[in-house]
């Protein structure tokens, strides 16, 4: 065998090849395998991958690898995500539902302490200095807060990023304002005035939506009306000389900075028509039912108008509350607002802030207003949970019981492949248990089809068709407790985060029934054989309940539109009727019928076997069709009356329309329904634009100071329009050179 010699000078090369092998592995191979892995354990919510990532960037990580991870995983780009949940009245929002793989504030904190002192000077640095600056913020530490936001600006200076610089120079204004430096934010705002360019008009739209909220702040709301105006005005012009276009287009209401300076224009507008006007001041705390105050809870009063946006950094009024779980807004511009709070999970796990819908505060200026908040303790169910399996012809419902609790709702669920679906299923229980017939799950109508639903979309849910009746559904329920005065007290679905709050699970089975062919063929998505078989089951046998039911879900799908569909389905609704076997909903949907088709006599009947099932607990919509057909019957002194009791129900005060006319018809006083009308402002419903009755009613009064028998002519107009008479209305309307009469009218025709 011949023998290999290598030299001393081979075995140090091998030998230091070896090393760097192994140091390439250790140092540079190694740790992007092991990132690899710990972002994919990150995403898959495993909080080793969390622990990895931070390891990695305090070790042996690339400096541009580490900033990455902070701006790809650490960084909230919006002030929702600041918080794990927000709460309000008109929507909740959960940022973080990986509780445990989300990076907290303590772990975070010195990674973005870095990438502000040495991280890349781009876009991401005003993002991690703002969220950064406003961490300090909440913690009080305000001097930390404006060093953190000048630190970065003296980042930005000699470089090209011009707007990054400025956009931080208008938060660290902003901060002034926030802590009521007027005299410092002005200061500043003047120096970035005298920076800027006048063709950078989006950027003087923002100096100057900051200016405005500053005067408002200090309550001087004219100057403020004044400076909004003149910045409206600015932006317009140099928006059509940037896009070479002589008039505005419908392209500039894409300008988010347009739109708020629009919206701020129309709250100082309203403001100043108050006969005494003043900012008003909102204070109020936040505890527990045990009386324990919450800290560090975010706290947003949001105008009428934004109530149904997501939280913006722009947010006017925003604070924290302080240790004893204290908050206040001062100078607040009178106006409709939502409070909306932002929770860590270890806040509110466990608990509620039961909230509701039409929660609004009315800012007047002409007191202060304390808006406390409790926060209750979710309510533990305790049967049906946890998987059961029901297949008795009752179900047992029980549940813990809430203090100061008048009567309890139930509400049933679906859950679906991806989704879950919920209704209201029982309402006005007095104790906390009660008994509910099977037959009552099985008539409960979750879904139906109408012509104008796309088959696809159905056949992908076609198990909501048969609803409670499909023994092979995985259904859920939970309970809400309200006060006597109809006020929610408590509920018991919520964020339920660890062992001591998770409860029993509510979800059950309900195998007392066997499917049917025509059920088979439904779950298959099989709907027009479906339709056909239970169709073929009712004729065969008028007792069959279950087949009716269904056809009365179906029919539709044989319908080319609402008015077939409503005449295919009434003869199956009266045989559920008249076999004791209908629902309040089915009910509803012949009331609707003969409303439309204004048969009075059947519409009464109904309506009356309505409101009987329900034991008069009927809702304010319900009440107010009711006042309508009163109305459309010639009865006015009655409609009168039930308007009243609709607007003392309905906080959202959608109806003030008609009960003004009625007011107007009876009383013949614009006087007079202009008080209704400041008493019951109307609300925002979704994106809708509201009516401003007000405003309508006081161009009424002074086009009736000049016109001589104004008010029996609006009297003349209100009487046809009551009785639904829609074409003399038009005839008249256009006989009329009254402006403010004919916006009123039209917009009580747009109401309906």
């Amino acid at each position: 065998m011949k023998k290999v010699k290598l030299k001393v000078k081979h075995l140090i090369w091998l030998f230091t090849g070896i090393i760097t092998i192994y140091l390439l592995i250790i140092f540079l191979i190694q740790p992007q395998i092991s990132l690899y892995v710990a972002k994919k354990k990150w995403e898959e919510g495993d909080i080793a991958g969390k622990e990895q990532m931070i390891n990695l960037m305090n070790a042996n990580l690339f400096t541009s690898q580490k900033w990455e991870l902070i701006t790809d995983y650490m960084l909230d780009y919006s002030l929702a995500s600041q918080f794990d949940v927000i709460v309000g009245p008109s929507f909740s929002q959960v940022s973080g539902l990986n509780k445990e793989s989300s990076f907290t504030w303590e772990e975070k904190l010195p990674f973005l302490e870095q990438y502000v002192e040495k991280g890349p000077i781009n876009g991401y640095l005003v993002t991690v200095a703002s969220e950064l600056a406003y961490y300090y913020e909440r913690s009080g530490d305000y001097n930390r807060a404006t060093q953190v936001i000048e630190e970065a600006i003296g980042r930005f200076s000699n470089t090209e990023n011009y707007w990054d610089q400025k956009e931080l120079q208008l938060e660290r204004a902003k901060m002034e304002v926030n802590r009521s430096n007027y005299e410092k934010a002005e200061s500043l705002i003047d120096e970035m005035l005298d920076s800027i360019q006048p063709d950078e008009y989006y950027f003087h739209a923002e100096i100057a939506q900051l200016k405005v909220n500053t005067l408002i702040k200090q309550g001087k709301i004219q100057t403020a009306l004044e400076e909004v105006e003149r910045a409206l005005k600015e932006y317009e012009e140099q928006w059509t000389k940037d896009t070479n276009n002589d008039v505005l287009s419908e392209s500039i209401n894409n300008s988010v900075v347009y739109e708020e300076l629009l919206v701020l224009e129309q709250m100082l507008k309203q403001s100043l028509q108050l006969k005494e006007f003043e900012t008003g001041n909102v204070e109020g705390r936040i505890i527990r039912k045990d009386g324990t105050p919450v800290a560090n809870v975010g706290v947003f009063l949001r105008a009428e108008s934004d109530v149904n946006r997501s939280l913006s950094w722009n947010e006017p009024y925003k604070v924290i509350t302080d240790e004893n779980g204290y908050f206040e807004f001062p100078t607040v511009i009178p106006g409709s607002y939502q409070i909306f709070l932002g929770f860590s999970f270890d806040q509110i796990d466990g608990w509620t802030w039961p909230v509701q819908m039409d929660d609004w505060i009315d800012v007047t200026g002409t007191k202060n207003i304390t808006y406390d908040i409790t926060l209750h303790k979710l309510i533990n169910i305790k049967s049906p949970t946890n998987q059961e399996v029901i297949n008795d012809q009752m179900v047992n419902f029980e549940w813990e019981e809430v203090e100061d609790a008048a009567y309890y709702a139930i509400n049933l669920g679906i859950e679906l492949e991806s989704a879950s679906i919920s209704t209201e299923f029982k309402s006005q229980i007095k104790e906390n248990n009660i008994q509910v017939p099977i037959e009552d799950f099985y008539a409960k109508t979750v879904s139906m089809i109408f012509p104008e639903d796309n088959l696809e979309e159905i056949h992908s849910q076609s198990s909501t068709l048969l609803a409670f009746a499909n023994t092979e559904g995985i259904f859920f329920w939970s309970v809400e407790a309200y006060d006597q005065n109809d006020n929610l007290l408590s509920r018991s679905n919520g964020y339920r985060l660890n062992e001591d709050s998770i409860g029993e699970l509510p979800f059950f089975y309900l195998k007392e029934r066997e499917l049917t062919d025509a059920d088979q063929l439904l779950l298959n998505n099989k709907i027009e054989e479906a339709l056909h078989s239970y169709e073929e089951a009712y004729k065969s046998d008028q007792n069959d309940i279950h087949s009716l039911r269904m056809i009365s879900r179906l029919i539709g799908l044989k319908a080319k539109d609402e008015a077939m569909e409503r005449k295919l389905v009434m003869p199956f609704l009266i045989d559920l009727v008249d076999k004791h076997a209908a629902t309040a909903d089915d009910v509803w949907r012949l009331v609707e019928y003969y409303y439309d088709l204004e048969d009075w006599h059947s519409f009464n009947n109904y309506f009356e076997q309505y409101s009987t099932m329900l034991n008069g607990d009927i809702s304010e919509y319900d009440k107010a069709l009711y006042a309508k057909s009163l109305m459309k019957q010639g009865d006015i002194q009655s409609a009168e009356t039930e308007w009243i009791k609709v607007m003392e129900m309905d906080k959202s005060n959608q109806f003030i329309g008609d009960l003004i006319a009625i007011n107007l018809y009876l009383h013949e006083s614009i006087p007079k329904a202009l008080i209704l009308a400041e008493t019951y402002p109307e609300r925002s419903h979704g994106e809708e634009q509201k009516t401003n009755w007000i405003t309508i009613l006081r161009q009424m009064q002074n086009e009736a100071a000049q016109t001589e028998d104004y008010t029996e002519g609006l009297k003349d107009i209100l009487a046809l329009y009551m009785i639904g008479e829609n074409k003399e209305v038009m005839e008249q309307l256009n006989k009329s050179d009254q402006p403010a009469l004919k916006d009123f009218i039209n917009a009580l025709r747009k109401m309906n």
